[in-house]
């Protein structure tokens, strides 16, 4: 965590109400400078369960690197400040992993939705929770080519639960990233021979960016990190993006009538389960109206930060 003052106490409290009697909760504190150890202090005195640790000036993979450094069972899960996980989000982790052979447990989440904006980017960019609980033919071909849902092999740190042994068999988490880490992560456990199961009753919600500006500024850093992160799969999405909203009106304007047929039908493939989702919201009108800026801003940023990365990456190489 870092300066999560307001969140903390009801994420705390949540968790708290979940463990069992011989569970820990782990604190790693970043070096925030607002009241976050108070309120840890707080509860730790209420509940010797939780306990604070001070790692001032790691980032967020070599925070969750300390955490699970300390603890003290073979089985850990992770959230983050801000998430607040449901009723038996630690259970079902818990049993996941206990019950299987399982080394990686991948929960999932949903996203506040507290203005048309949000919702718009919630169903563009975000997948629904059937898609997870019961996904049918449209919704996984669209996760296999656009990679808009639930995958048990790419987590994020939300939401996840893995062994102490998978972790140590990959060094850890990758600490030179500062996003992309948790889908590199579970990337890096699976290619070793590990095992990944997906938990969609391990739910957690998080809150969006609030801003235009937020979201880009977001998108642009999880870009970044998928070039950073050398993963081909998660940095030829972005090249793919980038390479679509490049050509595309190109292509409208130059292409006979049977490249702008394909052009057509690959465009409405992309919209299909974004509208779908869109029809659920009770402003689906306005939502759906907004599905294309808002896709567009989600794809632009990540492909500008993916640029960005993977200059950034060349770089270093070249110093070497």
């Amino acid at each position: 965590m870092l300066d999560e003052e307001r969140a903390l106490g009801q994420l705390l409290g949540i968790l708290a109400a979940q463990m069992q009697a011989n569970d820990e909760l782990l604190v790693v504190d970043g070096g925030s400078s607002d009241g976050s150890g108070a309120v840890v202090a707080e509860a730790s005195a209420a509940d010797t369960r939780i306990r604070l640790l001070v790692a001032s000036g790691t980032n967020i993979p070599a925070a969750r690197n300390v955490g699970t450094a300390a603890a003290a069972h073979d089985l850990v899960a992770c959230t983050d400040a801000g998430c607040v996980p449901a009723p038996g989000w630690l259970s079902a982790l818990r049993s996941a992993l206990s019950e299987s052979d399982a080394d990686l447990a991948t929960g999932v989440y949903t996203v506040a939705e507290r203005n048309v904006f949000e919702a718009a980017m919630a169903a563009a960019c975000y997948p629904d929770l059937e898609e997870a609980v019961s996904p049918d033919t449209l919704s996984r071909w669209s996760e296999r080519l656009f990679g808009r849902g639930f995958d048990a092999s790419m987590p994020t740190g939300r939401s996840i639960a893995f062994t102490r042994d998978a972790w140590a068999a990959v060094g850890g988490f990758p600490e030179q990233l500062s996003t992309a880490e948790d889908v590199t992560f579970g990337r890096a456990i699976v290619e070793r021979g590990g095992s990944a199961v997906l938990v969609p009753e391990a739910r957690v919600e998080w809150e969006q960016r609030p801003t235009v500006s937020a979201t880009a500024r977001m998108y642009f850093r999880y870009g970044r990190g998928d070039a950073l992160s050398g993963d081909t799969k998660i940095v030829m999405r972005d090249v793919g993006r980038l390479a679509a909203y490049s050509i595309t009106p190109w292509l409208l304007k130059r292409g006979g009538a049977g490249v702008r047929l394909f052009v057509i039908a690959a465009g409405a493939a992309y919209l299909a389960v974004p509208m779908r989702r869109a029809q659920r919201r009770p402003s689906r009108a306005v939502v759906s109206a907004l599905l294309i800026p808002a896709l567009a801003l989600k794809d632009l940023s990540k492909a500008a930060g993916c640029l960005a990365g993977s200059f950034d990456r060349l770089s270093t190489r070249s110093r070497r």
